[in-house]
């Protein structure tokens, strides 16, 4: 077998597309089991019942986000998705998607809250200059989460209210910006 880059070759053909597309059917297979995050519906409920605007800031493409929202119920939650879709300038850590969002919305960045579960997003809100409450995961709850502003478990460790209320002392008492 070869083995270039620590890459060994199978020693036969491999269909990538036909890879691929059994690798995203696993993923959205795991969507479907999995189901939205503890917390998450009544957190999108209460932003709406507040007026609030709400946007998905991802580096992913827009296919897998819309199918996986899709998926969940939840693809009319949004007011828009801002997406990398393979643009490396635009990729978390890189704060042009969530600067590019908080536009959108017609918001400076004081005036936004980001939800992010990871260190690259947690930065890339941070750098942008919005509060970042961090919901850490099995996956990412042993990483450095330091930098984000509030970080808990669970959606439903923290309500809108003291988010919102987290978010405006923040943005009054702590921000760069403010």
């Amino acid at each position: 077998m070869n083995d270039l880059w620590g890459i060994r070759s199978l020693g036969y053909p491999v269909n990538r597309a036909e890879v691929t597309a059994k690798r995203r059917g696993r993923k959205m297979a795991l969507v479907r089991q999995l189901g939205p995050r503890p917390g998450v519906i009544d957190c999108l409920r209460g932003a709406r019942e507040r007026g609030l605007s709400l946007a998905v800031v991802s580096t992913d493409d827009l296919e897998w986000i819309t199918t996986g929202l899709q998926i969940l119920g939840l693809l009319d939650a949004w007011d828009f998705i801002e997406c990398a879709s393979g643009d490396e300038s635009r990729a978390k850590p890189s704060p042009a998607l969530y600067l590019a969002a908080v536009q959108r919305l017609c918001l400076q960045p004081w005036q936004a809250v980001a939800i992010e579960d990871s260190p690259n997003g947690i930065r890339a809100a941070k750098d942008a200059g919005l509060f970042c409450l961090c919901v850490s995961n099995e996956v990412t709850r042993p990483l450095d989460l330091s930098a984000a502003d509030l970080i808990v478990d669970s959606l439903e460790d923290v309500s809108l209210e003291d988010l919102v209320e987290a978010a405006e002392s923040w943005a009054e008492h702590g921000s760069a910006l403010a």
